[in-house]
């Protein structure tokens, strides 16, 4: 299946994650994609960046729930309850395009932590699609896009530093840290989360 969210670079090739929402009966379920646990931040923070695509289509004209992606972090300390930190509904990128996504957060050194990413389905056929999860360390980072919305329960400093298209060329490292994650060979240490082992909405691997 290779079709107009094929690839981000727009060469068409590559992989990618991505989840459908193809019935109005999947309409709350959401699938998640989990890290591998993480350690504290420490005394700096972490710049989580992100490729994004979002594309829905109504299933009848009163259909107008939308669908989410979110950012979300479960502590090892808070009873395995999640937080999100960052969201955004479908209705806010209506072009047929990748953007570009990022979130700042920092953890106590002594807690460990996992990321996931979470594809709310609403009542509308829908396409979410993920790409190059890359975590930096960072004393900053802006919640990108704008309108974008963050809890702010784990902050970090916020600087107009990274756009919604790329990361500055200093903000790249030449050895990407654990679970950065093209999607190019498998899931890069990341796993399935639904709601049951029979769920038809769930997080898939495309490779172009």
């Amino acid at each position: 299946m290779c079709i107009y969210y094929c690839c981000r670079t727009g060469s068409g090739y590559g992989g990618y994650e991505y989840v459908e929402n193809v019935q109005s009966t999947q309409h709350g379920r959401t699938p998640r994609l989990v890290s591998q646990p993480f350690g504290g931040t420490g005394a700096r923070g972490r710049c989580l960046t992100f490729w994004f695509f979002m594309h829905f289509q109504r299933f009848s004209p009163a259909a107008d729930t939308y669908g989410e992606l979110r950012v979300s972090l479960t502590l090892d300390s808070s009873n395995r309850s999640s937080t999100v930190v960052w969201e955004l509904a479908e209705v806010s990128m209506p072009a047929k395009e990748w953007y570009y996504g990022a979130v700042g957060f920092y953890v106590p050194a002594a807690t460990t932590y996992t990321v996931a990413f979470e594809a709310v389905a609403g009542g509308v056929k829908s396409t979410i699609a993920l790409d190059d999860v890359i975590f930096k360390e960072a004393s900053y980072c802006a919640v990108t896009p704008k309108m974008a919305a963050t809890d702010g329960v784990f902050p970090l400093p916020t600087r107009p530093v990274l756009t919604t298209r790329a990361p500055p060329p200093s903000q790249t490292t030449d050895k990407p840290p654990l679970y950065d994650c093209d999607f190019e060979q498998g899931f890069c240490g990341w796993h399935q989360q639904t709601e049951d082992e029979s769920a038809s909405l769930r997080w898939l691997r495309q490779s172009a």
